[in-house]
């Protein structure tokens, strides 16, 4: 699937209930080449990535085959914009057998969030690009991997506001009904927010990303907290590993919307400005510095320290050698 482009997808409410929620691209299964397309002015979606736990359709009797565990062989350099709600959605489940990467996709000005992958693996995004997406940049639900280097978001680069730049009025469709169109544009409510780890051995790492002109904080921890069938509001505490990262006019780091929400742990100083440059995961004594919610059960002997660069919700702190 090379070079289309793809204009206002429509939903159907006489056919599928997925035709309720349509996508330009509808991908059923990593074995295919996704390259360099456009998705623009769907109801719903730009790119809809759906492997399901088995075949389905007239492939149905083949049990064999597992869509969900199938690796990508090549997603590179699409683009999604004026979506109705996300740029690229890859749900429900994606496990693949070998590690898959999204690579160079530019997602902006959708009306809910540029990406989202709600349960993933083995998954990796490479590249990304947001601009002004609605709600947020990237959302997921969980991961489900068993170490640090399987599943990441690395060179990325994302705006908010676009500041000066002449750029054009862009439209999105926010709701499901045949309705007109609105304007894009205002600040998002936040940046990146983060999954929570099935198993306590790996998680998500955040690399080489830069944030640019947020007003609302780039970070928060446990995207899916208090949503159904997700962990409660004040759960949380999950893992996330940084480096790399670049703020530019973007005060806001991280959100805490309570003390135990996340757990971010800096590898080399760029995300809590400390400098320190971990060895701790490689088996040194250097232990990273950690940005996590400002509470009464932080110790007091001077580790941590409340800090200007999240000071919604409860406040954060940055902590050293903890």
């Amino acid at each position: 699937v090379v070079g289309n482009l793809g204009i206002k997808v429509t939903p159907s409410m006489a056919l599928l209930n997925t035709d309720q929620t349509p996508a330009v691209f509808w991908i059923v299964t990593g074995k295919n080449y996704i390259l360099r397309n456009h998705a623009v002015a769907s109801r719903r979606y730009g790119f809809w990535f759906r492997p399901e736990i088995s075949a389905t359709g007239t492939s149905v009797n083949t049990p064999d085959v597992h869509p969900i565990n199938i690796p990508l062989l090549e997603f590179d350099g699409n683009q999604a914009h004026s979506n109705g709600k996300y740029g690229l959605r890859v749900f429900d489940v994606y496990l693949p057998n070998e590690p898959s990467v999204f690579r160079n996709t530019f997602v902006w000005r959708n009306g809910a969030v540029g990406w989202t992958a709600t349960v993933i693996g083995k998954v990796a995004f490479d590249g990304m690009i947001s601009v002004q997406n609605g709600h947020h940049v990237f959302e997921s639900r969980a991961t489900i991997v068993d170490s640090w280097d399987a599943c990441y978001v690395t060179n990325g680069l994302f705006v908010d506001d676009p500041g000066n730049l002449p750029l054009n009025p862009s439209y999105a469709a926010f709701t499901d009904s045949f309705g007109d169109f609105e304007e894009m544009g205002g600040a998002m409510l936040a940046g990146i927010l983060l999954p929570w780890n099935e198993d306590e051995d790996g998680g998500m790492v955040i690399s080489n990303c830069t944030f640019v002109n947020f007003v609302n904080p780039c970070i928060r921890g446990c995207a899916h907290c208090g949503r159904g069938g997700s962990p409660v509001l004040g759960d949380g505490a999950f893992e996330t590993r940084f480096s790399g990262m670049t703020f530019v006019n973007s005060n806001e780091r991280a959100l805490f919307r309570h003390p135990n929400e996340a757990f971010l742990y800096d590898m080399d100083g760029s995300l809590t400005g400390s400098g320190i440059r971990e060895t701790y995961t490689e088996g040194g004594s250097v232990v990273g510095s950690s940005f996590v919610g400002n509470s009464i059960l932080l110790p007091n002997d001077g580790a941590c320290t409340v800090t200007a660069m999240s000071t919604h919700g409860t406040g954060g702190a940055v902590c050293h050698g903890h």
